[in-house]
């Protein structure tokens, strides 16, 4: 009734290992349909699966996430952008303003600059007369003051023209005066040059004598002079020699504000109130 069924291949160890490996899968089909289910799902787990799956999807939340950044960044750097240039634009339109304005003012500054040369120059010949009268010596008179044009100088540009490739500026026009009259002798009018000469009105080294020349006087008529003895003449007896003078000088390039001393002692008052109210100003330097 029973069949004794015997395999001793098995006993053989090459075979045993090779039944050994399928018998963890045929074996736990033979153990019954249970066994190998459990088998089965334990050497098939999706673990890998499902981590490789999680993997993914946080690298494409992660992906979306960076792009969303920047986009919101590249939002934000666009906006400050407009900001910016509407910043720039302003900044512009106030830059202009301010080169309009400087530009009244630079043209202010050119019109007291020259309101300013005006007084710097003017030198009143009330005082200079009473300056050339003070100096006058008593063998001395002038018979005219009178000024001439004189031959226009040659501008010398400054350091500062040379550096910046300006011309130099047109010095201003400076008269010559011209004082003639007559002197007792030539010492008499080498007495009043150097006087003049001494004088802060006057330029010194342009102040030279042009003409000193001796005059005889003319031959006087005979004038009859009824006499006690019923008539007979006299002859008049002649006068002097005299002199006569040329002198030539030109007015000196000092600022009229550094003869403020001198022009209030020679009476130009109305000259120096002006001037010092320039300077309460601040428009003439002190």
């Amino acid at each position: 009734m029973y069949n004794l069924d015997i395999n001793f291949l098995n006993d053989r160890p090459e075979y045993a290992t090779a039944n050994s490996a399928r018998g963890g899968a045929g074996g736990g089909r033979r153990g019954g349909a249970g066994g190998g289910r459990v088998s089965r799902g334990g050497g098939e787990s999706k673990t890998p699966f499902y981590a490789g799956l999680g993997a993914l999807v946080a690298l494409s939340f992660l992906s979306l996430g960076f792009w969303g950044f920047q986009f919101l960044r590249n939002t934000q750097l666009k906006s400050r952008q407009a900001e910016l240039a509407a910043q720039v634009t302003d900044l512009e339109a106030k830059q202009k303003e301010l080169d309009g304005v400087q530009a009244q003012l630079k043209g202010a500054k050119d019109e007291i600059t020259a309101l300013t040369s005006v007084f710097s120059n003017i030198k009143p010949w009330s005082a200079m007369s009473q300056d050339v009268r003070d100096r006058l010596p008593s063998n001395v008179q002038i018979a005219s003051v009178t000024q001439v044009d004189a031959p226009p100088a040659t501008a010398t540009p400054t350091t500062a023209q040379v550096a910046a490739g300006k011309p130099a500026a047109p010095p201003p026009p400076v008269g010559l005066i011209k004082i003639m009259g007559e002197a007792s002798t030539h010492n008499d009018v080498n007495d009043f040059l150097v006087v003049l000469q001494k004088s802060n009105f006057l330029k010194p080294e342009s102040t030279r004598i042009v003409l000193s020349e001796l005059q005889q006087p003319q031959a006087l008529s005979q004038i009859s002079i009824p006499g006690s003895n019923g008539g007979g003449g006299q002859q008049l007896p002649k006068l002097p020699p005299r002199v006569k003078f040329e002198i030539e000088t030109s007015l000196t390039d000092v600022p009229t504000s550094d003869l403020m001393r001198e022009l209030d002692r020679k009476g130009a008052v109305g000259l120096v109130s002006r001037i010092e109210a320039l300077k309460e100003k601040g428009v003439i330097k002190p």
